[in-house]
């Protein structure tokens, strides 16, 4: 049979290039990379380690905690200084391998989170929006 293993890293908090790369150190110091990261959490949570991914070339697996952005589904993390301001977004070549959501977990958080999650799949829409009327465009930003 095959042998499998977990192990742990902790957040630290923001998604920013600190912490991107304490993770990559963390995780390339262990006597074996994985195959795979699941990142259990919100969407700063999620962002970081879908550019941990990215620079890992491992597969991911996202198990959100809310529903209060489009984290979980989208290639782009937005990136911020360790001090909350954002400062940039990354655009990565693929979605996340594979999104589980437990609807009792969701459905628990708060209600104002569910609300942010609207907003934001309406503001996904024109996003999106800008994309299809302009053919050169690769991303939201154009």
């Amino acid at each position: 049979g095959h042998e499998m293993s977990a192990e742990f890293e902790i957040f630290g908090g923001e998604t920013s290039y600190e912490e991107v790369g304490r993770l990559v150190d963390a995780i390339e110091a262990r006597a074996v990379l994985p195959d795979v990261l699941i990142a259990i959490g919100g969407g700063k949570l999620i962002d970081a380690v879908k550019l941990v991914c990215f620079k890992l070339r491992t597969s991911l697996v996202v198990v959100p905690s809310v529903a209060s952005n489009d984290s979980p589904c989208a290639s782009a993390s937005v990136m911020y200084t360790e001090g909350g301001a954002c400062c940039g977004v990354e655009f990565m070549p693929l979605n996340p391998d594979m999104v589980v959501v437990d609807t009792a977990v969701v459905a628990a958080a708060p209600a104002r989170l569910l609300a942010a999650g609207m907003g934001d799949a309406m503001a996904t829409f024109y996003e999106a929006r800008v994309c299809a009327q302009n053919p050169k465009a690769s991303n939201m930003l154009g």
